[in-house]
């Protein structure tokens, strides 16, 4: 039950906030960006920055990083180059390491579906419930970021799981507060990070289709305007103790440009990998 305990939680924390969707509209743009996390998973710091230049264009995303992110670090290979090309509006996620000139290709949403079938074959049960409903709040004007006036909001997620496995039972709860500074002047701009935070919780929801559901009617709420800052603060609990995870995004520059296809594209020669176990993390001991 350790063992399946542990997995659980590095999933979680491992994809906490990266669940990237671009808008489909707006103009192609070119990115700077920061981003910096830090946190625990047991006896494990997660703590990293790193810097990195993006291309967004009609709903595809292309992420040149550099640093020790583990939110932005290919699975399994923290702290090398990477570059993350997200399709299909963040559907399709695939990481790109030039230095071993090999990509993996994942479905964040079906990986998430798969843990739970891999879980159900270890013998062990899942059951998800709701503790308190999805809000978001307008907490009035935020700081002018690269010369833009921004507006602060901020969302708030939780749910539970329950977990049966070899004859015993775990309750892990999940947590995620998001403050985001929204640029209204930009609302015609396609978004960097648009959709991450939806956070643990909403990762955590898999397939359960109502809490999903509640996530997007949460956004909807949400003006129009690009997200030029947002600071998520996400928590497991579990009868083990607590782990938590910060995670800080922020664009630094930003103009138009032109994409090409070639630009989200896995460059010729490259072999694929399977994603290791535990997103974003090595594997349990």
């Amino acid at each position: 039950m350790k063992n399946v305990t542990r997995i659980v939680s590095l999933s979680l924390l491992g994809f906490c906030a990266f669940t990237v969707q671009a808008r489909a509209q707006g103009d192609d743009m070119v990115y700077d960006f920061k981003m910096t996390d830090s946190g625990t998973v047991g006896m494990q710091t997660m703590n990293g920055v790193s810097t990195g230049h993006a291309i967004v264009s009609k709903g595809k995303v292309r992420m040149d990083v550099s640093g020790s992110s583990r939110t932005l670090a290919m699975p399994g290979r923290p702290g090398e180059d990477v570059t993350i090309i997200m399709l299909d509006n963040g559907k399709t996620m695939i990481y790109v390491n030039p230095k071993t000139k090999q990509y993996m290709q994942i479905n964040p949403m079906e990986m998430m579906d798969r843990m739970q079938k891999m879980m159900e074959g270890m013998g062990a049960t899942m059951k998800f419930d709701f503790t308190g409903e999805p809000k978001v709040e307008n907490l009035g004007a935020g700081p002018e970021i690269i010369g833009h006036k921004t507006q602060h909001y901020r969302m708030t997620t939780a749910m539970k799981m329950t977990m049966n496995a070899m004859g015993e039972s775990q309750t892990i709860e999940t947590s995620s507060i998001t403050d985001e500074y929204l640029a209204p002047d930009l609302e015609k701009s396609t978004d960097l990070f648009a959709g991450m935070s939806n956070g643990m919780s909403g990762m955590m929801g898999g397939s359960n289709k109502e809490y999903l559901e509640k996530i997007k009617q949460l956004k909807a709420k949400l003006p129009k305007g690009m997200e030029l800052r947002a600071e998520t603060q996400s928590t497991i609990t579990m009868a083990q103790g607590s782990q938590s995870m910060k995670n800080i995004r922020e664009v630094t520059a930003i103009k138009k440009t032109h994409a090409s296809p070639d630009q989200f594209a896995v460059p010729a020669g490259y072999t694929k990998i399977e994603l290791p176990m535990g997103p974003g993390a090595p594997p349990p001991e």
